[in-house]
């Protein structure tokens, strides 16, 4: 299902000298839903501003693939690198390299690349960069020409279609959570140039709703009735109006497993430390909406562990998240499964 907001936009067009520019245009993600609150102020930027444009939120919240699915369908080139704390100047910018005749060659950078020929320049991971650095960029964010000093102060015209869209964890300001302490907090003088920052969350209930449906849209509800019977999932039953509170084994519906699921990541994410939980015990991972999809997935291709007494959803959940948890959080989060499906993490001597 491909939910686009019925904003205009507008798209690039390429000349026949400028074909091979559409390699650089990222893939479609079939499926993909677009957000309508965060599409307007995107789309707000792409219309009318020059300056970037900087998303920020915790992981896997869909802030890269929100931008990487609206060049896609306006037919914008992206050059994008991730930051890291020994990114340097240069492997933005470019450098020389060997050729292969064992000379040197001028290599131009992803940042040169897209103002050169028009399109994105990403970066993702910002606020990982090291502050010196990007405080180096603080002429390019202005959106003017710039001068590449180690190619004999080449002068780069910036084409008018260039812009520069950047994803982080953090606002630039430092992470007060903890969970992002590789973090950097930056100048003050970075984020006044940014046009926009929008600050991303998970998407909604409804949106996470339809991308599980579309994760169990090819299982029937045989192989659903079958597995929820032989694990022997209890949940609360998704229709009000039935004066069935409860649904147990064969008699537990699609709808109502899926809440279930959405039920555990809104519990999940309400103790995390992401989620916003000022405790002192607050959870140090939480169910991001990929971890969310990976887990259901999971689920489906684990769904036969029932015939060594293991419970899908725990063994599912323990290869998506939880093994990857301190071990108070993994005993957390699979408490909350149990209190939701009334299934118990069976011990992991079981094998498949």
């Amino acid at each position: 299902m491909d939910i686009n907001p019925s904003i205009m936009a507008n798209a690039f067009e390429f000349t026949k000298s400028e074909a091979n520019l559409m390699q650089q245009i990222p893939r479609k993600k079939e499926g993909y839903i677009f957000r309508r609150d965060l599409m307007r102020d995107i789309l707000a930027w792409h219309n009318g501003m020059l300056k970037p444009l900087y998303l920020y939120g915790p992981t896997q919240c869909g802030k890269t693939s929100v931008l990487n699915q609206f060049a896609n369908r306006l037919g914008i080139p992206v050059w994008s690198i991730t930051g890291h704390r020994q990114l340097e100047l240069a492997e933005m910018l470019g450098q020389y390299g060997l050729n292969e005749n064992g000379g040197y060659i001028w290599m131009d950078g992803p940042l040169t690349q897209a103002a050169k020929n028009g399109g994105w320049f990403m970066v993702n991971e910002l606020d990982r960069m090291a502050p010196t650095v990007l405080v180096g960029l603080n002429d390019i964010l202005e959106m003017g020409d710039f001068t590449l000093s180690n190619k004999q102060g080449e002068i780069v015209k910036i084409h008018p279609n260039f812009r520069i869209v950047c994803t982080g964890n953090t606002n630039l300001a430092g992470d007060e959570g903890g969970n992002y302490n590789t973090a950097s907090i930056h100048d003050t003088s970075v984020p006044e140039r940014f046009a926009m920052m929008l600050q991303v969350d998970y998407p909604d209930e409804k949106e996470e709703r339809a991308l599980l449906e579309d994760v169990f849209k090819d299982l029937n509800d045989d192989d659903l009735k079958l597995w929820f019977s032989e694990e022997n999932i209890k949940v609360e039953n998704s229709d009000k109006t039935s004066p069935t509170a409860v649904l147990e084994g064969e008699f537990v519906n699609r709808e109502s497993f899926i809440a279930g699921l959405l039920r555990v990541t809104n519990m999940v994410r309400n103790q995390s430390i992401d989620g916003g939980s000022q405790s002192g015990a607050g959870l140090e991972r939480t169910i991001s909406t990929a971890t969310l999809l990976k887990w259901a997935q999971m689920c489906i291709t684990f769904r036969g562990a029932t015939k060594f007494d293991t419970s899908p959803l725990h063994y599912a959940l323990e290869r998506s998240l939880t093994n990857g948890c301190t071990p108070t959080t993994k005993v957390v989060i699979h408490e909350i499964v149990k209190s939701v499906f009334g299934v118990d993490l069976t011990p992991k001597t079981t094998t498949i």
